[in-house]
């Protein structure tokens, strides 16, 4: 049984190495959920061959709802130092996907076969 990463390559095959495909990046999925920093949007991205979608984690900014004055402007202030915690965090998180992005996919690349790897690039 294949233990280690070095042991599951993608190669050039025919449809009978189906099964190697489904196991090495399911093994791959595993490892990157292991080991990456946020790991899980990269991991879901990769398995559903999709980018992650930020824009709907987007933070939004509220305003207050009082209706006196003093409260208004003290609410305000909360929500702006939330505001910019979100912010920050978003942010912090966004990048952490990008960089685990190439990442991954320099990940994967080392597990094609080197004809794999030279088909790829022509």
């Amino acid at each position: 049984m294949k233990t280690n990463m070095a042991e599951h390559i993608y190669q050039i095959g025919t449809d009978r190495q189906w099964s190697d495909f489904v196991v090495n990046t399911k093994l791959i999925l595993n490892h990157i959920q292991r080991q990456f920093i946020h790991r899980k949007d990269i991991a879901t991205s990769l398995e559903n061959r999709t980018d992650h979608d930020f824009k709907a984690l987007e933070p939004r900014k509220t305003k207050s709802t009082a209706e006196d004055q003093d409260a208004r402007l003290d609410e305000d202030m909360s929500i702006d130092a939330i505001f910019k915690a979100e912010v920050a965090s978003f942010v912090k998180c966004e990048e952490t996907y990008k960089s685990n992005k190439g990442n991954a996919y320099a990940k994967l690349k080392k597990q094609f076969q080197r004809a794999l790897q030279n088909k790829i690039q022509n």
